[in-house]
């Protein structure tokens, strides 16, 4: 079975909050600036015990179904929308 690596940076901030010459840079192609919304699809272990905690404070959705794939939603998704796959498990709705 699959299972995600899941990591949290606890000392980074929002972007706006750094000085200038550490800043990284926020203008994206696609035009999205915000990441609101992460979803995770598939079918993972019951003793993973950071998705269930994930979810409760709202940073994570969890999605059960057989295909394993991430959506990232930027700016509520609402413009648009690409799916990488079968290339990549990846969906981003800006």
């Amino acid at each position: 079975m699959i299972a995600p690596e899941i990591f949290m940076l606890p000392f980074a901030g929002r972007q706006e909050d750094y000085s200038e010459e550490r800043r990284q840079p926020m203008e994206h192609a696609f035009g999205g600036k915000y990441l609101t919304e992460t979803i995770l699809y598939g079918t993972f272990p019951k003793d993973l015990l950071a998705l269930p905690k994930l979810q409760e404070k709202g940073i994570l959705t969890i999605v059960n179904q057989p295909e394993t794939c991430i959506e990232l939603v930027f700016d509520s998704g609402n413009r648009g929308r690409r799916d990488f796959r079968p290339l990549i498990p990846l969906i981003i709705r800006y």
